[in-house]
């Protein structure tokens, strides 16, 4: 199985995105995957701009750094095009 991580140390708190549905053997027991959706999206960014920096979870946006309004906009649409489109090419899950 295929598994990947949005951000390092977030992963393990709050969040992660896998290629397939299945649990992976070594995940932990007493947390419940939830489908990311847009209701969710807002609190992904959330844990984002408090535990990771902008390069760590998305592509580089050109302009000063840190969490300006223009990369927490460029997060959202890019978690969209990835997992909440009509063809997403990856499913995200929050814990």
């Amino acid at each position: 199985m295929r598994f990947t991580v949005p951000f390092g140390a977030i992963a393990e708190s709050r969040w992660y995105a896998t290629q397939s549905g299945r649990q992976d053997a070594g995940m932990r027991s007493d947390v419940t995957p939830r489908r990311l959706d847009e209701g969710l999206l807002q609190d992904l960014l959330d844990v984002a701009v408090a535990e990771a920096e902008p390069d760590e979870v998305m592509p580089t946006v050109a302009g000063p750094a840190g969490w300006t309004g223009e990369r927490r906009t460029a997060f959202s649409r890019f978690h969209q095009s990835r997992s909440l489109s009509a063809e997403p090419v990856e499913s995200t899950y929050t814990c």
